[in-house]
């Protein structure tokens, strides 16, 4: 396919189905809907196919379709029903690509898919999955899809190592940041002077916040240590403000509260709990630590305190590289944070004190922060009326109007309607002119060259009721028909 024929071949009129979970207020919810309106936007039929939540109706709201089907299960009968579902779907919604957000999804896509002109999209989720023998069986059909999506360069080189997934395809997008929030314009100066005032804040205190979830993975203690090294360094004009619900983690919660009285800076720590009005809290906050010690979920404190314009003290744990700018990876004078080495406790406090205090003659001003980051982190405004697209959406259009230009073979379109008009007629009414275009796609279409039998892909099995069904994930052969046909 030449150049010019792969550039003309886009979106517009195809069937996307995305097969998630559940539509909950989470990140992989977001991503499905967020990709489910940018499809919308360029002229794509949107589907999406799991369980419910709070988000269908804003799936809804905007065009997006809604099919219940719970499919985020490894039961190999409920694979192998789901997978006739998903194959009488594609049959009757015309569906051309398949995006898969969870392994189960996966295991039944590919069972559906195994025989029909449609492409299969699979995303590897925020966290890596085990490294045993059960979780990497499970998240195989992750690793099978014709295009795979990762949402970091951290779980990207993992599955390529644990897989051997080719490197050409999967391709990396991260996770969107909701810039139309978290702007340092959207909050007004009320909501900081009321959130500073229930925290107990001075107005000429500097604020250090922590945010997260109250646990020993996100290495809140190193915080109250390195707390104490500022303290004692001279500088008590200094709030740590810890953002994040101890729930299930009552002793860690006291230990930090023990442990910041022993150091006689308990009266600094303000332990808030859950924090609803994160854009107001990171807009109180001079800068924002993230000390994880383990690999957080998805790293999206630090892109969205960037997005606030605040600076970021991060460690070197999973994702967190790839959303903070530093030497050398960017020059000096557009760095965005500083990055430590995780349990390192000096580090953290010098950091900490090299971030310079909010004046305008810092070469550090807040209203210009943004600018150099926000090249690298996806955009994910709702307001489309002055034509602002959702980024992370449109890098998932682009990445799958990639997999429809790559192929060879003929338009993904005009091989589903040969495909459906063979596969579904009757035996006895099936002619010549249709058994040879059979043939003709068969050895067209990359699909048809990769199973069956040889006899099948020579055209010379006269098969019954059209092509034969293989071995399903449950691992159980096909059964026959009263009539001897083959199902």
């Amino acid at each position: 396919m030449t150049p010019a024929a792969a550039a003309r071949r886009s979106l517009a009129g195809a069937t996307v189905l995305q097969l998630v979970p559940a539509l909950r207020d989470d990140p992989a919810g977001h991503a499905a809907v967020d990709i489910a309106l940018a499809l919308l936007q360029s002229g794509a039929r949107a589907i999406i196919a799991g369980e419910g939540g709070p988000l269908v109706g804003e799936l809804r709201a905007f065009g997006g379709e809604w099919l219940p089907m719970p499919n985020n299960t490894f039961n190999p009968l409920r694979i192998r029903g789901n997978a006739r579902r998903l194959a009488n779907l594609i049959a009757s919604e015309r569906i051309d690509i398949v995006h898969a957000h969870s392994a189960g999804a996966a295991w039944s896509a590919l069972a559906a898919t195994h025989r029909m002109p449609v492409f299969l999209v699979t995303s590897f989720p925020d966290r890596l999955p085990a490294d045993s023998w059960p979780g990497t069986l499970f998240g195989r059909s992750l690793a099978r899809g014709d295009r795979v999506i990762a949402p970091s360069s951290y779980v990207s080189r993992a599955m390529i190592e644990r897989y051997k997934i080719p490197p050409d395809r999967i391709a990396v997008i991260p996770r969107a940041v909701d810039t139309a929030s978290f702007s340092p314009a959207a909050v007004s100066a009320d909501r900081i002077a009321a959130l500073r005032r229930v925290w107990g804040i001075l107005p000429q205190m500097r604020v250090v916040l922590v945010p997260g979830r109250i646990a020993p993975c996100n290495g809140q203690l190193c915080m109250i240590d390195a707390a104490r090294l500022l303290v004692s360094g001279g500088d008590r004009n200094i709030a740590f403000v810890f953002a994040g619900e101890d729930r299930g983690q009552a002793r860690y919660a006291r230990s930090l509260r023990w442990q910041a009285r022993m150091h006689g800076i308990d009266t600094l720590c303000r332990m808030v709990g859950h924090c609803a009005d994160m854009p107001a809290a990171l807009a109180v906050a001079d800068v924002v630590v993230v000390p994880a010690l383990q690999p957080p979920l998805a790293g999206r404190a630090a892109a969205e305190a960037q997005a606030m314009g605040r600076p970021v003290v991060a460690t070197t744990v999973g994702v967190l590289p790839e959303n903070v700018l530093c030497p050398p990876r960017m020059r000096d004078d557009l760095r965005t944070g500083w990055l430590v080495r995780p349990g390192n406790v000096s580090e953290l406090a010098r950091a900490v004190a090299s971030v310079p205090a909010n004046s305008p003659s810092s070469h550090f001003p807040r209203t210009a922060l943004p600018k150099p980051f926000a090249a690298f982190i996806p955009r994910c405004s709702r307001a489309t009326s002055d034509g602002d697209w959702l980024q992370s959406g449109k890098r998932n259009v682009e990445f799958a109007r990639a997999c429809n230009a790559g192929r060879q073979g003929p338009p993904l379109r005009d091989c589903a309607r040969r495909h459906f008009r063979t596969r579904f007629r009757r035996q006895g009414a099936r002619t010549a002119s249709a058994r040879s275009d059979r043939r003709a796609h068969r050895g067209a279409h990359p699909r048809w060259r990769r199973g069956g039998c040889r006899r099948a892909r020579t055209g010379a099995h006269p098969h019954r009721g059209g092509p034969p069904r293989h071995r399903g994930v449950a691992g159980r052969s096909a059964g026959r028909r009263r009539d001897g046909g083959r199902r």
